[in-house]
């Protein structure tokens, strides 16, 4: 009885114990990869919304330092839409930054913020410098009273955080 006990475990658990460990391992890795590619992908869109949020914080510093009607529309050519960062990359910042004390606004709320610069702020100040009733009055109106530089600049740095984390994570043997 006990070499039938033997045999079976030498015949048949042993290497189905391998079989689903092995299994479970390469699963591991394909999922670590996935995530480590994921991360590079958030660097590279955050990179490019991260460079027109700097131009429009910088539009809107020049019009308030020289109290000058801007010459340039804020950018947003990057930005399409909520889908512009990927829901496996949102996924990625969401565990990146579970612990983390937030710059501005927390990394996890970033379509929230990215939306509200890109399709209300950009959108509305566009709009404005395009019109024929665009004065500097009004372009101060947006700066201070609606808060359009300050909400800019904690986009600015909220982005900042995200990248940063999201290329920690690229870099590790276990993302998150």
């Amino acid at each position: 009885m006990g070499e039938t006990i033997l045999v079976i475990m030498q015949n048949f658990v042993t290497p189905f114990v391998v079989a689903l460990t092995t299994y479970l391992l390469f699963k591991r890795l394909d999922e670590w990869g996935n995530r480590r590619k994921q991360s590079k992908l958030g660097v590279a869109i955050i990179d490019v919304l991260m460079e027109e949020v700097k131009t429009g914080f910088l539009i809107m510093d020049q019009c308030e330092r020289t109290q000058k009607i801007p010459d340039a529309n804020l950018p947003k050519a990057g930005w399409s839409g909520v889908n512009t960062i990927s829901d496996e990359v949102l996924l990625r910042i969401i565990e990146t930054s579970e612990n983390v004390v937030p710059a501005s606004f927390p990394p996890k709320d970033i379509r929230i913020h990215c939306k509200n610069y890109f399709e209300h702020m950009t959108v509305t100040w566009n709009r404005l410098t395009l019109g024929d009733i665009f004065s500097i009055n009004i372009a101060n109106g947006l700066i201070h009273e609606s808060n359009f530089k300050n909400s800019t600049d904690g986009v600015y740095k909220m982005l900042e955080q995200a990248r940063g984390l999201l290329l920690v994570n690229s870099k590790k043997w276990f993302p998150k």
